[in-house]
C-alpha cells in the first residue's frame, strides 16, 4: 500500500511512503492499516515518551480508542486508562473489553467518578479527541506537569482552557497528527512503528468493517456512517458499484 494514493489507480511515492503488507494481511484489511492502527501505535508510544503513569481518553468507544484500549492492555505496553464515554451502552461495551475505570459524562455521578479515578491513578497524559471546552476540562483532571494531546476536534470548536490552569499545574498541550509525527522520526523508528503495527494488527489493532458500498453509494454510505460511527468502518469497493450489499 502507498501513502498519498487514495482513490487512485496508480500512485508515485518515495520508499518512505510505502508500507509492505505481509501475506497474512489481505488487501481489504490493508485498506485500514495506515491511519487508525499506526495513529494508535504512535500515540501510545508518545504517551510512553511522556512517562505516562495513566492516561485519560475521551470518546473512548470509538474504533480508534478501542484499539488504544486493547494495545494498552497488552504486556508490551501495560498502560492504565481512564475511559470517558457519553452513553450507558458504551459503558457496557468497554466493561466487556475489561476496562476498569469508565466514566459516563451523561451520568449524574460523572464528576465524582472522575475525581475518584484521578485521585487513585494520577493521570499525567490525556488523549483528547473532542476539543472545544472539553480540552480545558481534561486538563483540569491531569496531575502536575501533565500533557494534553489533542488529536481530534469532534466538538467542531476551538480548544479552550483557562491559562491559570496551565500555569498553576505546569501543564502542556500538544497536537498529534500521524504524518507530522512520522516525518520527525528517523527511518529506523518508522520501521519499528510498522513492525509494532503488524505484530498487533490481527489482535489489538484489528479493524471491524461494518458495511461495504460501491462508489455510486457515497451519500448513502456517509449518512449511514454518521449515524452509526461506533459500529465499525465502512469500505468502498469498485466491484460493488451498481450493486447493493
Amino acid at each position: 500500500m502507498t501513502v498519498g494514493g487514495t482513490m487512485a489507480e496508480y500512485a508515485v511515492t518515495g520508499f518512505e511512503g510505502v508500507v509492505p503488507l505481509p501475506e497474512h494481511i489481505s488487501n481489504e484489511e490493508g485498506s485500514s492499516f495506515f491511519v487508525n492502527p499506526m495513529t494508535v501505535v504512535g500515540m501510545v508510544k508518545r504517551c510512553q515518551e511522556l512517562n505516562a503513569k495513566s492516561v485519560i481518553i475521551n470518546a473512548a468507544c470509538s474504533q480508534l480508542c478501542r484499539m488504544v484500549i486493547k494495545l494498552c492492555q497488552t504486556e508490551e505496553f501495560n498502560l492504565p486508562l481512564i475511559c470517558i464515554v457519553r452513553r450507558q451502552q458504551q459503558v457496557d461495551i468497554l466493561t466487556e473489553m475489561g476496562c476498569k475505570y469508565i466514566a459516563n459524562s451523561s451520568a449524574e455521578d460523572y464528576k465524582e467518578k472522575m475525581a475518584a479515578y484521578c485521585k487513585e491513578l494520577q493521570p499525567n497524559v490525556c488523549l483528547d479527541a473532542i476539543g472545544g471546552p472539553t480540552t480545558g476540562e481534561m486538563m483540569g483532571y491531569l496531575a502536575q506537569n501533565g500533557t494534553c494531546i489533542v488529536y481530534g476536534l469532534l466538538s467542531g470548536e476551538p480548544c479552550s482552557y483557562h491559562p491559570l490552569l496551565q500555569i498553576g499545574k505546569n501543564l502542556k498541550t500538544e497536537a498529534f497528527f500521524l504524518m507530522v509525527y512520522m516525518a520527525q522520526l528517523p527511518v529506523e523508528e518508522k520501521i519499528k512503528m510498522v513492525e509494532t503495527t503488524i505484530r498487533h494488527y490481527k489482535t489489538s489493532l484489528s479493524t471491524h468493517i461494518h458495511k461495504r458500498y460501491g462508489f455510486d453509494q457515497v451519500k448513502e454510505a456517509f449518512d449511514y456512517y454518521m449515524a452509526n460511527m461506533t459500529e465499525g468502518k465502512i469500505l468502498f469497493k469498485s466491484e460493488l458499484t451498481g450493486k447493493t450489499q
